[in-house]
């Protein structure tokens, strides 16, 4: 089976809350802009260094739109049963300050236990930015009794690139008493970058969904149930579901400032900075997903917005807002 992957849980992401910013104070309103200047963007701060955001928001200016179809995009495959006993599997082991898990495959993750106090962490580079801690594993001291079930899915790392990536899923029963999971089914795709080294896509292998796969975001909006909207799928990566259904459409903007690009530069080794290349100037990047399926036509079509999003402007009071959690 080989050596298992030992690594840090990073507790980003509760049993519940929300990746929305706090709204800023509001200065004195200014003069519009003028249709034919938009105002400039505002650089945003780099690696280390804090963003202060005071006064009233400057609008977002759209940089860049691109098609793609949804049909085209690759399915997820079932993986061999033979595959699932040395690589779908997991278990968590409490430490000082935090909990040791080990799996099978070395992946950029999200974990999820279905108890009755959901369970949900991400495995992977941390952050600066602070996220709420999850709650304590439903087993060992905190066995709830039963087998809950369990699931959990990421990137590979060795895989990511600007232009390829491998995600793989799995699905199976979480042991309470060994605080250990194993896969009963498991799936991979080798999702499309739609936006290279940025945003991938691919469709889910028994669900009528489109799936994106983005960096850690600092705030999601999308076509999804109450439930998810509350505790969406942001930690170290962000993991957003639409719905492809005749006659319906569905929507999703994912906006991802400096340190979630420069958190899958650094896992792929990229020597080029693609928050300084796509935002141009920009303090966050807005990717903007929208996939319409009219009555008529024989299959979905979608369209992505890549929009820069500047620093707030000064308007000469407040206080600065709280970072976005």
């Amino acid at each position: 089976m080989g050596r298992p992957h030992l690594v840090a849980l990073v507790l980003l992401a509760g049993c519940g809350g929300s990746t929305r910013p706090a709204e800023p104070e509001l200065g004195p309103p200014g003069p519009e802009p003028s249709a034919a200047q938009p105002p400039p963007l505002r650089a945003g701060a780099r690696r280390g260094v804090g963003r202060k955001r005071v006064g009233r928001p400057t609008r977002p200016l759209l940089l860049e739109t691109r098609l793609f179809d949804p049909q085209a995009l690759p399915r997820a495959q079932p993986l061999p049963a033979e595959a699932l006993g040395p690589r779908g599997w997991f278990s968590v082991t409490p430490r000082p300050g935090g909990y040791f898990l080990a799996m099978g495959r070395d992946l950029v993750s999200e974990v999820e236990i279905e108890s009755p106090q959901p369970f949900r962490v991400f495995v992977g580079p941390r952050l600066a930015s602070g996220r709420p801690a999850a709650s304590d594993p439903p087993c060992g001291a905190n066995a709830q009794g039963g087998s809950p079930r369990a699931r959990w899915r990421g990137i590979a790392k060795e895989s990511l690139s600007a232009n390829a990536v491998e995600l793989e899923e799995y699905e199976g029963v979480f042991d309470s008493r060994r605080c250990r999971a194993r896969a009963t089914r498991g799936w991979t795709v080798r999702p499309t970058p739609v936006v290279s080294g940025v945003l991938y896509a691919f469709r889910a292998a028994d669900r009528d969904e489109g799936v994106l796969v983005a960096p850690p975001a600092e705030w999601v909006s999308a076509t999804l149930s109450p439930s998810e909207q509350l505790a969406p799928h942001v930690g170290t990566l962000t993991i957003v579901a639409l719905p492809l259904e005749k006659g319906g459409s569905a929507a999703a903007q994912i906006v991802v400032g400096p340190d979630g690009l420069d958190t899958f530069d650094a896992l792929r080794s990229s020597r080029t900075d693609s928050f300084l290349e796509l935002a141009r100037g920009a303090a966050s990047l807005a990717l903007r997903v929208d996939v319409v399926w009219p009555d008529g036509d024989e299959g979905p079509s979608g369209v992505i917005g890549i929009s820069g999003v500047p620093a707030i402007e000064s308007a000469g009071r407040g206080a600065p807002s709280p970072r976005v959690q």
